[in-house]
């Protein structure tokens, strides 16, 4: 089977993709922040995750949370 752009299904990937990826810089964003930084390990945990309702949530985490320990926990 070929894909390319205009199928519909490799389309959809790649949209779901981009907004996994805005999820994740604004959560990181968040963290830098809020808390001031980054540790390049929370940011790698962080980028492995897949699930987007996890991704919501740990965004949600941040922004009630008041040290990074917090964010820690949550993933």
């Amino acid at each position: 089977m070929v894909t390319n752009l205009y199928n519909p299904v490799v389309r959809e990937e790649g949209i779901k993709e981009g907004i996994r990826k805005g999820k994740i810089s604004d959560i990181e964003n968040a963290i830098r922040v809020k808390l001031d930084r980054l540790p390049e390990d929370l940011k790698e945990k962080i980028e492995n995750i897949k699930n987007e309702e996890k991704l919501n949530e740990l965004l949600i985490t941040v922004i009630k949370s008041d040290s990074i320990d917090e964010v820690y926990k949550k993933i």
